[in-house]
């Protein structure tokens, strides 16, 4: 891995992080980055499998978009009724509303990024409200599954703050 594509790599992780479906979907491990003068594949990103994806040199949004779908995927497994019920292109479309809500026009601004009708279908489902409460679902589940997960991590930190306030131990 080249130091730009590492660097790409790191602002992907810290931007994943403020959108909880790609939080739950990244994972650094499972991740090839590759040049895209290769010329190897036809898309910015892609999952190869369940847990491993592929992303083109060039910006961090292909990382994080295919974070999102990573942690959609999660969701499925998880039996979350809102992801469940996506698949194919309205997948596509709530994963790029999803970083549109986020970052703007990341996807059509950055290198190697350019105009694309699904962004612009994107945009407009966005302000939709039936799709709207299927985006925010599927956030707060995510943030539930990260909760879980750090709590299987951690077991012995207890947040309890109600009780310890109680106790004395926070006044």
């Amino acid at each position: 891995m080249t130091g730009n594509e590492a660097d790409q790599l790191y602002a992907a992780k810290m931007a994943a992080q403020k959108i909880a479906l790609a939080s739950l979907g990244f994972d650094e491990r499972n991740i090839t980055i590759t040049g895209r003068e290769e010329g190897r594949f036809s898309s910015a990103g892609f999952m190869r499998g369940k847990n491993t994806w592929v992303a083109m040199a060039g910006g961090a949004s292909t990382p994080v978009h295919e974070s999102i779908h990573r942690g959609i995927a999660v969701l499925k497994e998880r039996g979350v009724k809102e992801a469940k019920e996506l698949s194919g292109m309205k997948e596509e479309l709530v994963t790029r509303a999803i970083l549109l809500r986020k970052f703007g026009d990341v996807e059509e601004t950055e290198e190697g990024g350019g105009k694309h009708p699904q962004i612009d279908e994107a945009r407009k489902l966005a302000k939709n409200p039936d799709f709207i409460r299927i985006m925010n679902e599927l956030e707060r589940q995510a943030s539930y599954a990260i909760a879980e997960e750090n709590i299987k991590k951690y077991p012995d930190i207890v947040l309890d703050i109600p009780n310890a306030v109680k106790a004395g131990k926070g006044e």
